[in-house]
């Protein structure tokens, strides 16, 4: 692939949908690595006709970034392949666009790759910051012969989300991203990648994610049960139990209609004793979670 004796050549993939109120910082922290970028590949995801981003993007006047807009782009994933595809670095680095990276992101992940074979992947924790609290999220590393579901979404979870990841370009090839998927997405590539090459754990979060407590996030709860459904057998029960009651609460308060809400019930009766006290007598008296959901929202 590239000489290690050579800083290897980093590509920046950034789905971007509706970005234009952030992606001007986003950028501004990749272009200013410590560590530059070999390039930098902008792709719209079905933005809106008036959204800005594009004019932002173009605005900078750097060579290192292109900006895509792709006719066909369904999801985020779409969007990420697109970018990857076009890729001409020896690595690629994904960024969502309203995440933003440290000045030494970039530099970090080079410093490990010297240790590590060409087809590799790295990911890290990351410090999130909830209305203004922040909170240091270190993750922790796979073990050998966990299993990346449970690992994702089981009873001892750990976060690997996409900003973190950087992959060898011949990895993405073999575990490109799942195009039909609209949740999980980050976890399906994990899992993907775990199981071709494995992940190697860096243990200093250089990026911020950033949350906004009173915002409910668009759901899609044919996503959740379909990943579910395709990896339960990999999950103890009390995986199980914690992944399902979040996407039962989840689907009791925002579903539009009862179709998931049920499934989801369905599944996670025979294997309640395995919640908390707590989770327990709300998953007993779903009319106190509805009524209580200020406060219930604070159970994972």
């Amino acid at each position: 692939m590239n000489d290690k004796r050579k800083p290897p050549k980093i590509s920046v993939v950034i789905p971007c949908h509706n970005a234009e109120g952030t992606i001007e910082r986003v950028l501004h922290a990749v272009l200013t690595q410590r560590v530059a970028c070999h390039e930098v590949i902008v792709v719209d995801n079905n933005s809106q006709s008036d959204d800005t981003t594009r004019a932002k993007v173009e605005a900078l006047n750097d060579s290192r970034v292109h900006y895509l807009a792709p006719e066909q782009c369904a999801n985020g994933n779409v969007a990420r392949n697109i970018g990857s595809q076009e890729a001409t670095g020896d690595y690629i680095a994904y960024c969502d666009s309203d995440d933003i990276w440290d000045e030494d992101h970039i530099a970090r992940r080079v410093e490990l790759l010297k240790q590590l074979p060409e087809e590799c992947a790295i990911y890290s924790g990351a410090k999130i910051q909830n209305n203004e609290k922040v909170k240091t999220d270190a993750s922790r590393a796979i073990a050998s012969d966990e299993s990346p579901v449970e690992f994702l979404i089981g009873s001892n979870k750990a976060l690997a989300q996409t900003s973190s990841y950087l992959v060898a370009k011949p990895v993405w090839e073999r575990c490109k991203w799942d195009e039909k998927l609209k949740r999980h997405q980050d976890y399906e590539f994990f899992i993907a990648v775990q199981r071709y090459v494995g992940w190697t754990y860096l243990d200093t979060p250089t990026y911020t994610i950033f949350w906004h407590g009173n915002e409910v996030r668009n759901h899609s709860f044919e996503s959740y049960w379909q990943f579910y459904l395709r990896y339960k057998q990999e999950l103890s029960e009390s995986g199980r139990a914690r992944y399902l009651f979040t996407r039962w609460k989840e689907a009791l308060l925002f579903e539009d209609g009862d179709t998931y809400k049920h499934y989801f019930r369905a599944e996670l009766a025979s294997v309640s004793s395995c919640l908390p006290f707590s989770k327990r007598v709300l998953f007993s008296f779903p009319l106190l979670l509805t009524l209580l959901w200020p406060i219930a929202r604070n159970y994972a």
